[in-house]
């Protein structure tokens, strides 16, 4: 299927996206909980020109729905940074200029308790400055096993180590984020 992938074969692409969309989709799921619904349908198409565009470097040393799930989670990161930048500038005098975010993305959910949503946010942001002190090798192995579902061995394939290995590494950054979380 690569391969025909690589030759231009649409309908092969089709196929391939289909089989790894569940990966891209459930890492923008929790990767991306924070962006806007659209920007979160940006990633996903980020994600796919950045497949198309690595599959001839592709080596197969990994599956691919892992590999799909690596690139989403860089481009999450990559639209959250540029997100970040831009919350600040809300704008109620130019509702669509790029700059500005929709005043219905600001508003809490009526759905649940207002104190509550506040304390998730909280936590939340909590954990993310936990996560960002954590070493790409750590963030990855956390977010494969944890968030997208695969085992040791597939994450392991992927990074070039022996699962052992990466049951260590996860251990050691679950408590690396405990005494992070801790501090505060």
């Amino acid at each position: 299927m690569i391969h025909r992938c690589r030759c231009g074969d649409d309908a092969a692409w089709n196929t391939l996206i289909g089989y790894v969309s569940g990966a891209i989709w459930g890492t923008i799921r929790q990767r991306g909980f924070s962006l806007p619904q659209d920007l979160r349908e940006d990633v996903f198409q980020d994600v796919c020109v950045q497949i198309h565009a690595s599959l001839p470097r592709f080596r197969g040393e990994c599956s691919l729905r892992y590999y799909a799930a690596r690139i989403a989670v860089n481009a999450c990161i990559n639209y959250y940074r540029k997100y970040r930048k831009d919350r600040g500038n809300l704008s109620l005098d130019e509702p669509g200029s790029e700059s500005s975010i929709p005043l219905r993305d600001r508003i809490p959910s009526p759905d649940g308790d207002p104190s509550q949503q506040v304390l998730a946010r909280a936590d939340q942001a909590d954990l993310d400055a936990a996560m960002n002190r954590l070493s790409v090798r750590e963030r990855a192995l956390l977010v494969g096993h944890f968030i997208e579902g695969l085992s040791y061995e597939e994450i392991s394939n992927g990074l070039n180590i022996t699962p052992k290995h990466a049951a260590v590494i996860t251990f050691r950054a679950i408590h690396k984020i405990r005494r992070v979380l801790a501090e505060k």
